[in-house]
């Protein structure tokens, strides 16, 4: 057993929250593991946000004093940048630096500048955290909590249509399995997912903890929203059409080639209706070029916005959708961002996505059509165009009020602290016996 590395001063139990691809609040794209951070500190936790020095997700770099240093943030919890090697895509070199951020997570641990902790908990944006979590609790016997946030490496699989012989794919299988038998429990952000997961492997307590929303401090005042955006928004307004936004990644697994298909539906006859899709991604040039020639009368294709630019945006817009290309992995159910997002603005949702649970349709926020059903999505968006803007205001509040009572972040952080309340003391108990 490793010897602890806690002072006298360390009076709360010790979390490391780990997340290679997580940050300080302001310096990512996601939310979701500073806002964790914060929960858990509200809590009573000494909590240690650690991530790696270079990923994509990464919106500041951060200053070469700061890495491998510990800082304290104003929201109560810590923050530790491991060192890893800079890359660019998804080849070789995002690979070296995911073994990087493992390798820097066992040096640190073996070393004296944190302290141990009493709850590791391992989040998934690849599988190498949970391999670590597996190699330190053998050493000092401290309790573990895996946060699975994409089902590896059946994200992979089904999602990305990477074979499943490829050596990646057969790596990150044997990473999960082993790190769903050895911990105490495992927080899914998918409702759905517990039958499968135990299925590999999990042996220990099982909570759904799905994303969500805070209050944003996000300042965009010195901000303008782009000039083709604004005329976009003003020329719907002026002719009377229904706004409608989409704010992502534009790829793949996003679907939105089946916008196209709305050009062949009643062609040639005017639509009630535009659409704005802004965001990047691998399918964002080919995307605007095809609307510019099949689409031009009702969609409009450009590049990101900041994240307080697109909520501003969103504001102004009459609603937003959100679509996902269906999967066999949606059996498990899907817990967009941004979905939650479009609804915490008020805005009624069209919901594209072929899932086992349908925040939309539990809230009575917007509508559900199938993907890949443009007469029927046509149909949906008149519908939405021809309702009175009161009527869409009254669909948008019965989404807001639903993400602000399941998807808001001060519950979920309170769900975080009870599920590492719950973990350690388990755990200590099994271990005393």
């Amino acid at each position: 057993m490793l010897e602890d590395r806690k002072s006298d001063q360390d009076e709360k139990p010790v979390v490391w929250l780990i997340n290679h691809y997580g940050g300080r609040k302001g310096t990512v794209r996601s939310e979701r593991t500073w806002r964790i951070a914060e929960g858990l500190a509200k809590g009573g936790f000494r909590c240690i946000l650690i991530s790696a020095s270079h990923h994509h997700i990464r919106s500041e770099e951060i200053a070469n004093n700061e890495v491998e240093t510990l800082v304290s943030e104003p929201d109560g919890y810590e923050f530790f940048a491991v060192s890893t090697r800079a890359y660019v895509g998804n080849g070789l070199d995002r690979m070296r630096n995911m073994h990087d951020f493992y390798r820097g997570l066992k040096r640190i641990f073996l070393g004296t500048v944190l302290p141990t902790p009493d709850l590791v908990i391992a989040s998934s944006p690849h599988p190498f955290a949970f391999l670590f979590a597996n190699w330190a609790r053998k050493r000092a016997g401290m309790a573990i909590v895996l946060e699975e946030r994409d089902i590896w490496p059946r994200s992979l699989v089904e999602l990305t249509g990477t074979p499943a012989w490829h050596p990646v794919v057969l790596l990150f299988d044997w990473m999960a399995r082993r790190g769903y038998r050895g911990c105490d429990a495992i927080v899914s952000l998918l409702p759905n997912s517990e039958a499968f997961l135990r299925e590999r492997g999990l042996r220990g307590e099982f909570f759904c903890i799905p994303n969500g929303v805070g209050e944003s401090e996000e300042n965009s005042e010195n901000e303008t929203i782009p000039e083709d955006v604004c005329a976009w928004l003003e020329s719907a307004d002026a002719e009377g059409k229904l706004a409608v936004v989409y704010a992502g990644a534009m790829g793949p697994p996003n679907a939105l080639e089946q916008l196209l298909e709305l050009a062949s539906v009643d062609a040639g006859e005017e639509k009630p209706y535009r659409i704005l899709c802004f965001g990047d991604g691998v399918s964002r040039q080919e995307l605007a070029s095809a609307a510019k020639e099949k689409a031009s009368g009702f969609l409009t294709v450009r590049g990101p916005v900041s994240r307080s630019i697109a909520k501003r945006v969103i504001e102004r817009a009459d609603l937003c959708f959100i679509s996902l290309r269906p999967s066999p992995i949606f059996e498990l159910g899907v817990s967009p961002n941004k979905l939650f997002e479009y609804m915490a603005a008020g805005k009624p949702v069209v919901f594209l996505v072929n899932s086992s649970n349908n925040p939309v349709a539990e809230s009575d926020g917007g509508v559900s059509v199938e993907p890949y059903a443009a007469k029927e999505l046509d149909v949906a968006l008149r519908r939405l165009a021809y309702m009175s803007e009161q009527e869409r205001a009254e669909m948008g509040e019965k989404g807001k009020a639903y993400v602000e009572e399941n998807h808001h972040w001060d519950q979920l952080g309170e769900k975080y602290v009870s599920v590492a309340r719950t973990v350690i003391k388990a755990h200590g108990e099994r271990v005393k016996s």
